[in-house]
């Protein structure tokens, strides 16, 4: 069931515009899935809402900061998370 379900969410981002951007990701062989890196993951898909516990990675794009804060505090789940930037002032107080 695990393998089907993850498959339906990659399924769903790819359907709305995301792709999965390493090659064989998403592959399903038996109750076993190749890790899939989905982008660019949007409030459309599922992947954006639903905690999956897989060897999925969505990610997602933000225009500023403020997006970040409002989308962790909104969400029900625990957050792992990476900041890309060119400016560690600006990453900084994003920082626990």
């Amino acid at each position: 069931k695990k393998p089907a379900y993850l498959a339906e969410l990659v399924g769903d981002a790819v359907a709305k515009g995301a792709r999965v951007v390493n090659e064989g990701g998403g592959t399903l062989a038996g109750a076993l899935m190749t890790p899939a890196v989905v982008f660019p993951v949007s409030r459309e898909m599922r992947l954006w809402h639903e905690e999956q516990f897989g060897p999925v990675i969505p990610v997602g794009v933000y225009r500023d900061e403020a997006e970040v804060v409002e989308y962790v505090r909104s969400s029900p789940f625990g957050q792992q998370a990476a900041l890309f930037t060119q400016s560690t002032d600006a990453a900084a107080p994003l920082i626990d």
